[in-house]
């Protein structure tokens, strides 16, 4: 990724923080919705994994500059899935939800260089976990 990608990702991020409730009902509203099977995947409570999810979307914007910090990160929640029979398929609705919950919380903002910044920060991160989730135990 670019300076610039990183600049806005992080940018975008703050904005969506400021609203994390709203991007958090969009994005697992979207998810169960291209991918309902997995609702099952997810027990809990999803106000609890919502907070979850946005605490490992902020390690890995804000890691982004260093590298061993994010890839460790993306490992371990990478080894984790295949724990929970995450399987590397779901990565593609996943991005696809969380595109779309930015662009519904970010409106205008959400510009085309700030979708394409985000479009590689996530092909980034699915491959890490990816990569870490295929590795044999």
């Amino acid at each position: 990724m670019t300076d610039e990608q990183i600049k806005l990702v992080r940018g975008s991020f703050e904005q969506v923080t400021a609203r994390r409730e709203d991007f958090a009902e969009f994005f697992y509203a979207c998810l169960f919705d291209l991918s309902p099977d997995m609702k099952a995947l997810f027990k809990g409570d999803i106000a609890g994994q919502a907070q979850r999810f946005m605490e490992m979307v902020a390690v890995a914007v804000n890691g982004m500059t260093t590298e061993q910090t994010i890839s460790s990160a993306l490992d371990m929640l990478g080894t984790s899935h295949r724990n929970m029979e995450i399987k590397t398929s779901h990565y593609m609705p996943f991005g696809q939800a969380l595109i779309w919950s930015l662009a519904q919380t970010l409106g205008n903002e959400f510009t085309p260089e700030t979708r394409r910044a985000w479009e590689d920060w996530y092909e980034l991160v699915a491959q890490t976990m990816a990569g870490a989730r295929d590795k044999p135990a």
